[in-house]
């Protein structure tokens, strides 16, 4: 079982199931058949209280329950099981302490399997009582918590009585202690961080990050100075022809992800630029945004960092610019260097491609295709989208092409007619949907995902030699298909990894033949590696803080599977920025690290990423959790009473940057990005409104018809069968993911 958690996502998807929807429906049909539910408050001050009591807490996200995709969250079916189990435990128990005794005992065993099954995390121990055996875990954090409800629950059926003043008054006072407890353990135990002398600041490269970075710093009034290796601005979008060690954009480099998730979320990319920019229209929007912030005075260029290190609580800067060593001191350092910059394989002294007596290279010395000739018979290993622009330009030159990918993977179109595919997607509708029974997740599970496999075979492509064994959006998504329309040309021949080269020689996977090649290109990306820093972190808090040491930070180093790493790195520096300004507090260094040990857990579940940093993660969900530690994610609720067309808009629009705008206190700011959300809305003949309609027309129907059957059945069957269907549904995805990650399944 442990093996398949790492290429098996939804491993846990029957007990999550079971625990989470069937145990709390088939408890409450049991309750209406025997008529158990009425006018009590043993079953209605339990049931108040699961409902109130977790919701007002799960912010805080000491403890919180996972949905189907591990997005922090509170299940609405407790409160069912909360009320049945303690009714329960009072009517059949004899006396009143066996029933205190055996509800306590139920929900130790019941938060053991939450745990075990990853559906529960809990972010208020330290990460040594985290990694202790589960029996010593909740002793330590869950025996106190039930006997507390427990007893509150006892008291209620002692003294309350079945009248609605009665219950309302026993519902306050079981809550009210509880978040007194809360607001106590957050203010002593917890205690956040903030950072209010942080005064004087260094950002490390003028990429994109580095740009946003400086922009979002001196906003909030914080002496800003930024460094840059090379003679301009840009990083790795500016195509340097002559530059051979660290990566660059090639000449004909078009963005993957389109511009509406380009835009920064105060500045837009040019109406007039195509869906998917080319490089140099990208450095245009990049130089337009760093003179209308007024930065470039900010930014040192042919400023090297030598070395950094941290002494007496600020860090110490060695800066080698024109021809002369300097030092300097800082309170916080921000690194937007980014990972992309030293390649995964040094060719000298690679075990496997040193052995290769032809011409190989990397990447990074990739520019265009003027390194390969005509004819040559050419290796590309790799399978992400650089590699895909290499094969086409190696077609372009009439080579015959090789293309090694070491495992399986995923293919999308950047197009659904003359669409951007990322601009399909409704953000509120995705975010609405997936608060009620998952349903989100059940349309990309078993509609999205099905359809790519329909119309364009197993894992958006057919191609055996590439089966994924990861279900869709749970690894890397290569948006580029044009080297994929060239193997179904005949151009370009799929192989699986290379296993052994001898001279010019290569074997693959299961083969046993050797076939010779005149040139190798490794398309098999970068490693994180800031040589100036002595000491790298293993891990980062949220992809952004060094968890030890906070005033380190980093931007651009999540990867989206589906979105943009320059809107990501924008929402990351505001939010580095509102941090050191003092305005936003980070948890103190015990909740970072089990806040990150739980992190960790999710990722390596959620995705395969064989990169030591676990930097793949989801945009929507990844942005809106950084906006909500600022207050600037979307407030659906005070949308919808106070600006119901905003709201509207919303729920239509897909994914922008410029949502994180209408919190702003200034009603020009938000007025202006609510326009610039407008100007997103799709066309009316976008497939996104054809989506959408069949989605609700399909849930109406679903429910009309649920109406129709169960109109003359009692409620209670109602419930029973909604339950028994779940549980079917659980035991088809879950033989249906078994047959498909296994050997014979791909």
């Amino acid at each position: 079982m442990k093996n398949k958690r790492l290429c098996d996502p939804t491993w846990n998807y029957f007990p999550r199931t079971f625990l989470l929807y069937i145990l709390p429906l088939g408890l409450m049909s049991f309750f209406l058949y025997n008529n158990l539910i009425g006018f009590s408050r043993d079953f209605w001050v339990p049931f108040v209280f699961a409902l109130i009591a977790p919701t007002l807490n799960v912010k805080r996200k000491f403890w919180v329950l996972k949905d189907f995709q591990n997005r922090d969250c509170y299940i609405y079916s407790m409160p069912f099981l909360f009320a049945g189990i303690w009714s329960l435990c009072i009517i059949y128990t004899p006396y009143l302490w066996m029933a205190v005794v055996s509800f306590i005992g139920f929900f130790l065993i019941f938060s053991f399997l939450l745990v075990k099954y990853e559906i529960l995390k809990i972010y208020s121990l330290k990460v040594e009582t985290l990694k202790r055996g589960l029996f010593k875990k909740f002793f330590a954090c869950g025996v106190t918590w039930w006997t507390y409800v427990g007893i509150g629950f006892l008291l209620v059926h002692k003294y309350g009585t079945d009248t609605w003043l009665s219950m309302a008054v026993c519902s306050a006072l079981v809550i009210l202690p509880i978040q007194v407890i809360f607001v106590f353990i957050e203010k002593k135990c917890a205690k956040p961080e903030r950072f209010q002398n942080i005064k004087k600041l260094a950002v490390i490269g003028a990429g994109f990050a580095g740009v946003y970075a400086t922009k979002w710093l001196t906003e909030n009034n914080i002496e800003v100075e930024c460094f840059e290796k090379s003679s301009s601005i840009g990083g790795v979008w500016k195509f340097r022809e002559e530059e051979k060690e660290r990566a660059t954009v090639f000449r004909n480099t078009r963005a993957t992800s389109s511009k509406h998730f380009m835009h920064a979320m105060d500045f837009r990319v040019p109406e007039e630029f195509p869906d998917f920019p080319h490089n140099l229209q990208y450095m245009e929007f990049l130089e337009s945004y760093v003179d209308n912030f007024n930065v470039r005075d900010k930014i040192e260029l042919n400023t090297e960092i030598r070395n950094i290190e941290k002494q007496d609580g600020k860090w110490s800067l060695s800066l080698f610019s024109q021809s002369e060593e300097k030092t300097r001191m800082y309170d916080a350092v921000v690194v937007c260097s980014g990972p992309q910059a030293f390649p995964r394989h040094k060719i000298a002294d690679d075990p496997l491609y040193s052995k290769f007596t032809g011409k190989i290279i990397h990447t990074s010395e990739y520019k265009d295709n003027s390194l390969i000739e005509g004819n040559d018979k050419v290796l590309i290993v790799g399978a992400g989208e650089s590699s895909a622009d290499i094969v086409a330009e190696c077609v372009d030159k009439k080579c015959k092409v090789f293309w090694s990918a070491h495992s399986g993977q995923w293919y999308a179109d950047r197009n659904v007619g003359p669409f951007a595919i990322d601009h399909v997607v409704a953000v509120g509708f995705r975010q609405l949907l997936g608060k009620f029974f998952n349903i989100e997740y059940l349309i990309r599970r078993y509609v999205v995902q099905v359809y790519i496999n329909m119309i364009w075979g197993r894992g958006g492509h057919g191609v055996k030699e590439w089966m994924p064994k990861t279900p869709y959006l749970h690894q890397f998504l290569n948006k580029s298909r044009d080297g994929i329309l060239e193997i179904y040309k005949g151009n370009v021949t799929p192989k699986r990894a290379v296993t052994e080269i001898n001279g010019n020689k290569v074997k693959f996977a299961e083969e046993e033949e050797f076939l010779e090649f005149d040139k190798i290109i490794l398309a098999t990306g970068f490693i994180p590696n800031w040589p100036f820093l002595k000491d790298t972190p293993a891990k980062l808090f949220k992809f952004v803080f060094d968890p030890q040491n906070p005033t380190l930070s980093f931007i651009s180093l999540a990867r989206p599977v589906i979105g943009s790493i320059t809107s990501i790195a924008d929402i990351q520096a505001r939010w580095v920025a509102s941090v050191y300004s003092g305005q936003t507090t980070l948890p103190n260094e015990s909740m970072r690290e089990s806040i990150l040990y739980e992190d960790l857990k999710d990722q390596n579940m959620r995705f395969k990423d064989t990169n030591k940093l676990k930097i793949y993660t989801d945009q929507d969900g990844y942005t809106h959790e950084l906006a909500s530690f600022m207050g600037i994610q979307v407030k659906w609720l005070k949308l919808l009473f106070f600006n119901p067309k905003a709201f509207w808009t919303m729920l239509w629009t897909p994914w922008t940057a410029f949502q994180f705008q209408l919190s702003n206190k200034d009603k020009d700011i938000r007025e202006e990005a609510l326009q610039n959300i407008r100007a997103e809305m799709p066309p009316s003949i976008h497939p996104l409104y054809a989506v959408v309609w069949f989605i609700l027309q399909w849930l109406f129907c679903a429910a009309a018809g649920a109406v129709a059957i169960f109109y003359f059945l009692p409620l209670w069957q109602v419930c029973g069968i909604y339950a028994l269907f779940l549980f079917v549904m659980a035991i088809h995805t879950r033989m249906r993911d078994l047959a498909v990650f296994s050997d014979k399944g791909t």
